[in-house]
């Protein structure tokens, strides 16, 4: 199984959903954090202090951008998935929201709706050029 029907098998399409909302916020909140080392390493960043500051601030900076650029990509992935998931989740029978997971075929899984039972197929997002 892939990993997002692993997890939905294990705890259910609706912790799941909200488990990848709240680590992707996380991922936007270290994006954040890193935005502001850049600017505090932009602040810092003179010739006067000599070649070994003005070196340490750069890879400050660079450091930092390399760490918002990754921490970005994660939220933007995460969001994707759970969207593109998350907009499969209503049931076509019945239109309950949520499902369970029952078995993983290439990048689709069987979803089968607790309420009427009904079973449907959910696609996956493709990952594309390596977002995760």
């Amino acid at each position: 199984m892939s990993a997002p029907a692993n997890a939905i098998s294990k705890i259910g399409f609706r912790r799941w959903y909200e488990r990848q909302l709240v680590e992707s916020h996380a991922w936007l909140v270290a994006c954040f954090v890193a935005i502001i080392l850049v600017a505090a390493g932009m602040e810092l960043l003179s010739r006067e202090g000599g070649a070994g500051d003005f070196a340490f601030d750069a890879l400050l900076i660079g450091g930092a951008l390399l760490a918002a650029w990754f921490s970005w990509r994660r939220y933007a992935w995460i969001m994707m998935r759970a969207d593109f998931i998350g907009g499969q989740a209503n049931c076509p029978a019945c239109n309950h929201y949520g499902f369970r997971c029952d078995r993983t075929v290439a990048a689709t899984f069987d979803a089968r709706c607790p309420k009427c039972k009904h079973q449907w197929k959910v696609a996956q997002p493709d990952p594309g050029d390596g977002a995760r």
